[in-house]
């Protein structure tokens, strides 16, 4: 039998059908209609690369993935690297490498000519971050978003844009793949991309997913380092262009 012939069945015999938990459909990252977006495709592709398939997503809030990964209901979490569930937990999970990055910018109207320098460029200014940015994007981020009393974090990101037009905020604070994406769904004046400057705002967010089987984790690494090196990653990557940004 030949070298490839004995590679073939050695991954047909440890191959697993994968259930993973992800968030609910947040394009460009995730589309549930089609079962698409560029993280799950790179997810999907790594699995594949290592002789694996997924047979299931259970769409859930992160809290209720952590819950359903401890119980061994799922095979994997997607989801933020750094997560206090997962990080204070006693059990023994295993992070992935990095799959992307979340690009969290600050927002606002080109009309407004704003300039978001510093975090001190913030204070006195109506925000309206993500659900845990005060946790995620730094100690001077932090500090000014519990000493700013126009600060305020919500789950609702459409709000977000029809509040930005409306001149009842100053800026907004989001992931800028996930606003673009919200933009086809707005519908009021002039919602284009080129309506608006993004700033900065700290380092990007690194995704991957949590597993309980360290087997099935160095294998998804394998898997993710094998499509990084013949291109597949890349043309997933290109599949989103002009939906997916790698910087503010």
């Amino acid at each position: 039998m030949s070298i490839f012939l004995l590679l073939l069945v050695s991954i047909q015999v440890h191959a697993r059908e994968v259930k993973i938990g992800i968030t609910n459909s947040l394009p460009p990252y995730y589309i549930a209609s089609d079962k698409t977006g560029v993280e799950v495709d790179i997810i999907r592709a790594a699995f594949q690369a290592a002789g694996h398939q997924i047979n299931g997503y259970l769409y859930s809030h992160h809290k209720r993935s952590y819950i359903l990964l401890k119980a061994k209901h799922i095979d994997a979490s997607v989801g933020n690297h750094q997560n206090e569930l997962f990080n204070d937990s006693s059990e023994p999970f295993y992070g992935s490498n990095t799959t992307l990055n979340y690009i969290d910018c600050a927002i606002t109207l080109k009309k407004k000519t704003f300039q978001l320098n510093t975090i001190k460029d913030y204070y006195g200014k109506s925000i309206w971050a993500f659900q845990s940015a005060s946790l995620v994007l730094g100690s001077e981020f932090k500090i000014m978003s519990e000493k700013n009393k126009r600060y305020i974090e919500d789950k609702d990101q459409l709000k977000q844009i029809r509040l930005l037009f409306m001149d009842r905020i100053d800026i907004i604070i989001s992931d800028k793949n996930i606003f673009i994406a919200n933009l086809k769904k707005h519908n009021g004046q002039n919602a284009k991309k080129e309506s608006f400057n993004y700033f900065k705002i700290g380092k990007p967010t690194p995704r991957g997913l949590k597993f309980h089987d360290k087997k099935l984790r160095k294998d998804f690494n394998r898997g993710l380092k094998m499509i990084q090196a013949n291109g597949e990653y890349d043309k997933i990557l290109k599949k989103y262009t002009g939906a997916f940004y790698t910087k503010c």
